[in-house]
């Protein structure tokens, strides 16, 4: 996972679940002094009421226009990623655990 968006996030936008999650992640690693959700978001990658609501709380606490909507380089990811700060990209699937092709299990 890292905090790149595909697409728009929030009201009438695309919702792609993967990058709702990478936003519900950094909402949640918003404080509440700084805009971020009082009860922490479930990570399910969908755009319901609270999610929704997060998005326009936090883009009212930093004085952005309040819109619900997060575009892939708007202001509102912007702000938010200079807030919660980036998501550090995670193993890229390759297990460590698997063994070499010419290795011999015995």
């Amino acid at each position: 996972m890292h905090d790149l968006l595909i697409s728009g996030v929030g009201d009438g936008m695309q919702n792609i679940p993967r990058d709702v999650v990478n936003v519900q992640v950094l909402l949640n690693r918003v404080g509440v002094m700084s805009g971020g959700p009082r009860v922490k978001l479930l990570l399910d990658g969908i755009v319901g009421p609270k999610t929704l609501q997060a998005i326009r709380d936090f883009q009212e606490f930093q004085g952005g226009d309040v819109d619900g909507k997060i575009a892939p380089h708007g202001w509102t990811i912007q702000t938010l990623r200079q807030v919660a700060g980036h998501l550090p990209r995670l193993n890229t699937g390759h297990s460590y655990l698997t063994p070499k092709s010419n290795a011999r299990l015995v």
